[in-house]
């Protein structure tokens, strides 16, 4: 990390400090001559900036008080660095789904004065943060009990419809299968697996203090091997405490045990913390898609050193391996039960004799649970978090990993002759809308089985879980584009800065398991991608009927459809997708303004629940952000195949069915400020500041802010222990997103060229000024306001060499010149004007640069 220096940089800086930095103090420090106004132009425009806050806390100031009040209010619940936090997860500690967000709510202030250090948390997450031999990125590290691993646990075995027994030695799900008491990993159900080692030891089963199976331990010296089987009682019977039990006669199906996942813990009494004596671990199994085996054989086992998606010749004291099994041809993704997987051997071979305790903690035939924009959203808050650290050692850290994230998506997810990316290798993530699970009973009028269709399907790919996704989405082709674009912009810093190449090759193993692909992108390369995609996209998911984006296609082989339920256009209203959008330029201009006539009420879309005729039925009813779907999704949801109708996810019930979250406020400002400018956006804003108004009168404080005031409107909030229609605190820390809107649509901050930061300002008309102090760029601390026809920086810590800033404002209709500082500007070396912008690109330094008409 580059070193912050304390020491202001030029004494140019004391002088305006001095000064209160009104703009007539500040120096020519460009070069060359000044140049007094004529006389009667107030360069000051009636602004005098003045240093308001010390303390190291990004602040907002404006001509508007009120606005001042709630927007340092709602940032300071929101960051949770006082007793009046709304939660208890503070920002940089959220997994992967929450780490674009995260850095996008404070990679562009000063956070010196909340007392944690969410940049740091968040820079030191991308070196942490698993990646396997795919090229994909973990939810989470996968190294504690309580991690999730490289899957989101929605689904879980606790949702398998009777598809697959569960997992073993591990407290976590609830055994449902099985019907017995307690967990899976009851005693019950692992006292069908044996362990043994070479040398006779028999493993013993050590209860946890709830009392059921916690682990199989095997303890002894110079053993060679130790070996753990499950045979499964083929008439489906076992003895228990002196009673029968009827158990399943298979560990689970294929199609929903896609991925096998182990964990050992090997305290190895000659080695402190790790050993290297592990050769292998091999797994057999009898059963599956392929071939038929009543014995042990090589045609149906893998190898640790050659399958797993993490492999490492070090086996710590707590290892976690994965194996993806759908891609061995003798265990494959059917779903029948007869192809289930019945009996298991689990073999871990030693280099030599080893003195040891070996524990089996897990054995988990799991769904597929990865997050198919885990990658995009690393690659996009990499760009993100780079754009206002400049951080060269940073990026030239990271950036192998971050490529092979970016091959993972052009690999696994991309064919050669398609734009778009699709999740056709991910089991399960097949966008069924699982109609017909409730339509069907088995013999004994049991609603679903495992032979039903709707189990393991429908899974979703991101941080909005509920709804099931067509396999070619909107949604993560909104993210794939975040990450082209994120990645063309890290390989031009990386040309720009001169970062050496590390000569290690960037290669990801193809889903198959059979080869690997290098990764061979220039910037060149992926813009030439990003030009293609857009046309693409825009084709492919807009609804010509409905004025706005889709979400998909289901095939016409869907049960909805041939019911003729559902219709194959996934159309749901999904208004963030359809501003995410608008940001990232992918709609045209037509679009966007249809998009937002919708959003807004101009219009009303045939069909939608959220038809505005009443009060109940507006797409704003919730006031401060728009319902995240403004039609009721009665199937297209994956939790449908877990056999319970469950009336929480019902219509203004959930988040992700006619609910909205706080950080969709951003999105609905921001695409205002696109298609519709700035005073359209403020007054979103003021109405969002209204609406915190009103909650606070409730007199909530702390976690119970927001619930207080709901609590007493009968509206359940999403978050903690609660399954609700809004989501404002507790695990929604991308709420922060919420003031994330002023930076980002109002000052016009971003940065696209190497050490050079962007300003963009669109002040709306009732304003006179605005002001954030306590900013962050490359090292720097600064302030930044901006006013009419100028912006103005004050107060800069830290080096400014080499750093510039380019300051975009709109071209006067008549005669006027460009004055940095007290120095007019020269047309075309110091500014250019492009499609009624002038654009100033000019050195990092305490002033203001302003168009003064002539």
């Amino acid at each position: 990390m580059k070193k912050l220096l304390c020491k202001f940089a030029c004494v140019a800086l004391s002088v305006c400090l001095v000064c209160g930095v009104a703009y007539g103090c500040s120096p020519d420090t460009t070069g060359g001559n000044v140049n007094p106004p004529d006389p009667g132009i107030d360069l000051n425009n009636g602004y005098t900036y003045t240093k308001q806050n010390d303390d190291g806390l990004m602040q907002f100031y404006s001509s508007d008080e009120s606005l001042d009040s709630f927007l340092n209010e709602y940032m300071r619940r929101h960051l949770r660095y006082d007793d009046d936090a709304i939660g208890d997860l503070k920002l940089g500690e959220g997994n992967t789904v929450w780490k674009e967000w995260e850095a996008m709510s404070v990679m562009w202030m000063n956070t010196a004065g909340i007392g944690y250090s969410p940049k740091t948390s968040i820079g030191n997450w991308f070196s942490n943060i698993y990646q396997d031999s795919f090229g994909y990125i973990w939810v989470d590290a996968g190294t504690t009990t309580t991690d999730w691993g490289q899957s989101w646990q929605f689904p879980n075995m606790g949702h398998s419809g009777n598809s697959v027994s569960g997992e073993y030695y591990n407290t976590s799900y609830f055994n449902g299968l099985n019907d017995f008491k307690g967990y899976n990993g009851s005693s019950e159900l692992t006292s069908i697996w044996k362990g043994r080692s070479n040398t006779g030891v028999n493993g013993s089963t050590v209860a946890a203090a709830t009392g059921y199976s916690d682990y199989m331990t095997v303890s002894g010296k110079d053993m060679k091997s130790i070996t753990f089987t499950y045979d499964a009682p083929q008439d489906g019977k076992i003895m228990w405490d002196g009673a029968e039990l009827n158990i399943k006669p298979y560990m689970g199906t294929p199609f929903c045990s896609p991925f096998l996942e182990l964990d050992f813990s090997i305290t190895d009494y000659d080695s402190l913390g790790s050993t290297q004596q592990v050769e292998d671990v091999i797994v057999s199994w009898k059963g599956g898609s392929g071939t038929k085996n009543s014995e042990w054989d090589d045609d149906h086992c893998v190898r640790y050193s050659e399958f797993s998606t993490n492999y490492k010749e070090t086996f710590s004291a707590a290892t976690h391996i994965v194996f993806p099994m759908y891609a061995h041809e003798n265990w494959g993704k059917s779903e029948s039960l007869d192809d289930a997987i019945t009996d298991m051997k689990i073999e871990i071979v030693f280099k030599d004799g080893i003195n040891a305790e070996v524990r089996l903690e897990e054995v988990t035939l799991s769904f597929d649970g990865r997050q198919v924009n885990n990658n995009s959203v690393f690659i996009a808050a990499a760009a993100y978090y780079y754009q206002y650290t400049q951080d060269d050692e940073w990026l030239e850290k990271n950036i192998d990993k971050i490529r092979k994230a970016m091959q993972f998506l052009l690999t696994y997810c991309k064919g050669a002759e398609q734009e778009l990316i699709t999740v056709e290798e991910f089991v399960g993530h097949d966008g069924s809308s699982n109609y017909d699970y409730f339509a069907w009973k088995d013999e004994d009028g049991k609603v679903g089985s495992a032979t039903n269709t709707g189990v393991g399907h429908g899974i979703g790919d991101g941080y909005w879980d509920c709804p099931s996704y067509p396999v070619v989405s909107l949604y993560c082709n909104l993210y794939y584009f975040k990450a082209l674009k994120g990645m063309e912009y890290l390989e031009k810093m990386v040309a720009a800065s001169g970062i050496e190449e590390s000569g290690n090759a960037v290669e990801v193993k193809s889903a198959d398991m059979k080869k690997t692909v290098k990764y061979t992108e220039t910037a060149v390369t992926l813009g030439q991608k990003i030009q293609a995609f857009i046309p693409e996209f825009q084709e492919y998911f807009w609804n010509e009927e409905t004025g706005r984006f889709h979400l998909g296609y289901l095939p016409e082989t869907d049960k909805g459809v041939q019911a003729g339920v559902l219709d194959t256009v996934v159309d749901y209203g999904f208004t963030t997708y359809n501003q995410e959008a608008i940001e990232l330029g992918l709609a045209t201009e037509e679009q966007a303004a249809s998009i937002l006539s919708w959003i807004n009420g101009d219009r009303i879309v045939e069909g939608d629940t959220a038809d505005n005729s009443s009060r109940t039925k507006q797409i704003y009813y919730f006031t401060f952000a728009p319902r995240w779907t403004t039609k009721e999704n009665v199937y297209q949801y994956w939790f449908r195949f877990d056999g319970k109708r469950s009336g929480s996810y019902g219509w203004n019930k959930q988040v992700q069915n006619g609910g909205t979250a706080a950080h969709c406020a951003y999105y609905d400002m921001v695409a205002e400020q696109i298609v519709n400018g700035g005073d359209a956006a403020f007054a979103k804003l003021k109405n969002v500041q209204g609406w915190y108004e009103t909650v606070k009168e409730a007199g909530g404080t702390g976690k119970n802010f927001y619930r207080s005031y709901y609590l007493k409107n009968g509206i359940i909030l999403q978050g903690g222990e609660s399954s609700g229609v809004l989501g404002l605190d507790y695990e929604f820390i991308e709420a922060t997103l919420l003031y994330t809107t002023v930076p980002a649509a109002f000052f016009g901050l971003s940065s696209s060229d190497y050490n050079c930061l962007n300003i963009t300002p669109d002040l709306p008309s009732s304003l006179d000024y605005w002001k954030m102090e306590n900013l962050s760029y490359a090292d720097m601390y600064y302030d930044l306001s901006i006013g009419k026809n100028w912006v103005q920086i004050n107060s800069i810590q830290g080096d400014t060499e080499g750093k510039t800033v380019r300051v975009t404002l709109d071209a006067p209709s008549g005669a006027f010149e460009v004055r940095q500082h007290n120095k007019i500007l020269t047309a075309g070396t110091d500014y250019t004007v492009e499609n009624g912008k002038v654009v100033i690109v000019a050195p990092f330094r305490n002033g203001r640069i302003q168009i003064v008409n002539k």
